[in-house]
């Protein structure tokens, strides 16, 4: 009755009083009052709408489906209302990639990037986010690959994983074992080689001395761990060879001695008086020079008692 009222009053004011139509008067009330029942029901449904649309924005979607059945909204409010609902929809997904890119999973950086609803803010934190985790991603592969070649006995690929021990604090321990007896097996080898080195070396050098004829050198080569098995032929039979020619060497000496000793004995039979010790010792082939005079004389001397007796 207040807005009938105002409307009239209004209308009445507006009008010349003496030319005025009742009916045209009527029409322009009735106008005015259906505009200005129009506006207020639009006010009403404003004020209904707006909290919807809030709640819409905030992420709530029966909100937003709420909203959508108001019947007064134009294009482009549907429009917002469909794009702030998708938000709403697609919002906790994000959320979950948002937070699980943070902890640097590669895959929700991505998912998460996908979201066409982010902020300019949220934009730029997923983007680093995103190049941490792919270098993190690098580093666990990295050593990744430095703890399966140390298992596999790479003494680098050790120090390089313990190195990176904030990627996976948990597998230090192992790596340091493995470490350790790497290099104590790597020590333990080395020793052997120097070992071997030794060895071989004296092979070298006792080889040399019995093709120079040491039969010695030639036991010491053949018992050398080193040596294959042909080298042990040739130089078995090159001992063989030594051994020979010393037991020749040896015949030989003891026959030089003996006939020495003989020698010695025809000289001493000469000086006890016995001729033919003398002529015997001048003509034996270890006389010497200065002895076989002597001994020639000897024999003259012992001539004339010879004959006498």
């Amino acid at each position: 009755m207040r807005i009938f009222v105002a409307i009239l009053f209004s209308v009445l004011a507006t009008s010349p009083a003496i030319s005025a139509d009742p009916g045209q008067i009527f029409s322009t009330i009735l106008g005015e009052l259906g505009r200005q029942i129009e506006r207020d029901h639009q006010r009403q449904q404003a004020q209904r709408l707006r909290p919807l649309w809030n709640a819409c924005a905030r992420g709530e979607i029966a909100a937003c489906d709420r909203a959508a059945r108001f019947p007064n909204l134009n294009h482009e409010g549907r429009a917002q209302l469909k794009r702030m609902r998708e938000a709403a929809q697609l919002r906790p997904a994000y959320e979950r990639n948002f937070y699980a890119c943070q902890k640097m999973e590669r895959a929700a950086c991505q998912a998460a990037l996908a979201y066409p609803y982010m902020s300019d803010t949220d934009r730029v934190n997923l983007q680093r986010w995103q190049r941490q985790a792919a270098q993190r991603h690098d580093a666990l592969a990295a050593f990744g690959r430095n703890q399966r070649h140390c298992y596999a006995g790479s003494i680098p690929a050790c120090t390089s994983a313990i190195g990176q021990r904030h990627l996976n604090e948990s597998a230090i321990p192992g790596l340091e074992r493995q470490l350790a007896q790497l290099r104590e097996a790597e020590r333990e080898r080395l020793a052997r080689e120097r070992d071997r080195q030794a060895a071989l070396a004296m092979l070298r050098l006792t080889k040399r001395k019995c093709y120079g004829g040491s039969i010695a050198a030639c036991t010491a080569a053949i018992t050398n761990a080193e040596i294959d098995a042909r080298g042990r032929r040739d130089l078995e039979h090159q001992r063989a060879r030594l051994q020979s020619a010393q037991r020749q060497r040896d015949a030989r000496e003891r026959q030089r001695q003996a006939a020495i000793q003989e020698y010695a004995g025809l000289r001493n039979d000469c000086a006890d008086g016995n001729r033919a010790a003398c002529t015997r010792a001048a003509a034996h082939p270890h006389a010497r020079a200065a002895d076989i005079a002597s001994l020639e004389q000897r024999a003259r001397e012992l001539a004339p008692l010879t004959e006498r007796v």
